[in-house]
C-alpha cells in the first residue's frame, strides 16, 4: 500500500493544497471549511491508495478471491 501511495503522494498534495486554498478563498477566508477539507482529502488519499492497492493484488492474482 504504501508503494502506491508513495508513487501518487507528490501530485495528491499539490492537488490537497489547490482545493483547501480555493474553499478558503471562497468562504471569505474562513480557516475552518478549509480544514474540513483538508482533514477529508488527506484521509480519502489515503483510503484511495488502501483501494489501489487492493484492486492491484486481485487482478495481479485472480484465482485467490
Amino acid at each position: 500500500m504504501w508503494e502506491q501511495y508513495q508513487k501518487t503522494f507528490f501530485r495528491m498534495q499539490v492537488l490537497i493544497v489547490l482545493v483547501v486554498l480555493g474553499v478558503y478563498l471562497a468562504a471569505d477566508r474562513q480557516w475552518k471549511p478549509a480544514a474540513g477539507f483538508f482533514a477529508a482529502m488527506q484521509l480519502f488519499s489515503l483510503y484511495g491508495a488502501m483501494w489501489a492497492y487492493r484492486l492491484k493484488t486481485k487482478l495481479a492474482n485472480p484465482t485467490e478471491r
